[in-house]
């Protein structure tokens, strides 16, 4: 991308798929998106998953965001961000 990051969409894991891993120079996002849900139950699912132990090598720290698209509005109406690595 032309800012530096790779991002990765629908990436396979061991128990999932992580809905997007967007890579950084200096940390690693790992972001959930649910619609009509709870930005809690996005990063409770990248933890109970283990989504970040594909970069566990990886020097960097690694970061759940999670974010909840409201059903009546469209937009993000909460977010949650948790460090994990």
């Amino acid at each position: 991308m032309g800012f530096g990051a790779d991002v990765q969409a629908e990436d396979q894991t061991a128990d999932g798929r992580m809905d997007i891993a967007l890579k950084l120079q200096d940390a690693i996002y790992i972001i959930e998106l649910k619609y009509g849900k709870t930005a809690e139950e996005a990063t409770d699912q990248i933890i109970a998953k283990n989504y970040a132990v594909r970069f566990a090598s990886d020097v960097r720290p690694v970061w759940a965001v999670g974010m909840n698209i409201s059903q009546d509005r469209r937009t993000i109406d909460s977010y949650r961000i948790v460090q994990v690595k």
